[in-house]
């Protein structure tokens, strides 16, 4: 349950600071389906691009660098996310292949990390240019 509360905090937490600054646009937030509007933030986020819902011109136009201007931070975040959707994954599923001897520890971390990352508003720090 811990692993699930983490997952969906640091996806909303990266929509909701995307929206702030303005990549998501106010109708979008308001409007969209919430989970494929973070599904989507997170895969440009990881995977430099917004794939399934959310697919805006508006980004393209305004902010075609946005990835390349904050991959430092993008690869962060990035980190953290794969390391938790992988730990998520593995237990949800009851993987028996891949055995977690260190549950305990990797969750301490993970949510460390996650929490670090939110306290410090580290897409606070994103630079656009046109």
């Amino acid at each position: 349950l811990s692993l699930t509360y983490l997952f969906e905090a640091i996806r909303l937490y990266s929509s909701y600071s995307f929206y702030k600054k303005r990549v998501i646009s106010r109708y979008a937030w308001q409007n969209f389906d919430k989970y494929r509007l973070n599904s989507d933030v997170m895969s440009f986020i990881t995977q430099k691009e917004f794939k399934e819902y959310y697919k805006p011109t508006y980004y393209d136009n305004q902010y075609p660098k946005l990835y390349e201007n904050n991959r430092d931070i993008f690869e962060k975040i990035a980190l953290q996310y794969k390391e938790l959707r992988n730990l998520r994954n593995t237990l949800t599923h009851i993987n028996y292949e891949k055995s977690q001897p260190n549950i305990k520890n990797n969750l301490k971390n993970l949510l460390s990390n996650i929490e670090n990352l939110i306290n410090t508003d580290i897409l606070k720090e994103i630079k656009f240019t046109k």
